[in-house]
């Protein structure tokens, strides 16, 4: 029997779940189309897009650097094979120099034809929380003699 679609949908989006519970930069990737494109919301916010290399860098230097036990919950997966988008809900928590990390988001993956690359990751997050965090990160970074990023 044909794989679908939909099954693909649910390896690709399992396999970018485990990929950032892995916490590895590589897993992380792996899931991704060459041309997939990360865009932080709300647009508020106004963080550019960003293609792999950039993510890459930005998710290799900035993010895992600054995290230990990170860990990944979801809440909520669903899956639409037509417009071929998964939606996931839940939260990501992890111990940083600055505290505890708790970041409630929603991602919003776009799929390949077949199902079987991520085109396209939309992650929501809590912006308050985002913005409070940061803030402590920016005070770390520069008591370090560093600059903190985004």
């Amino acid at each position: 029997m044909a794989t679908s679609v939909l099954d693909n949908m649910k390896r690709t989006t399992q396999a970018t779940i485990d990929g950032y519970r892995k916490f590895e930069i590589d897993a992380i990737m792996a899931p991704r189309a060459d041309d997939c494109v990360y865009e932080a919301l709300p647009k508020s916010m106004g963080a550019p897009a960003l293609d792999n290399e950039s993510y890459r860098e930005f998710f290799s230097t900035q993010v895992i650097p600054l995290f230990e036990d990170f860990k990944v919950v979801v809440d909520s997966l669903i899956y639409d094979a037509e417009a071929r988008k998964s939606v996931l809900y839940g939260r990501s928590t992890a111990i940083s120099p600055v505290g505890p990390y708790d970041m409630e988001l929603c991602l919003i993956l776009s799929f390949n034809e077949m199902g079987e690359k991520v085109v396209r990751m939309q992650e929501m997050f809590d912006s308050a929380t985002y913005t409070s965090f940061m803030a402590k990160v920016k005070q770390y970074a520069e008591a370090q003699g560093g600059e903190a990023q985004r």
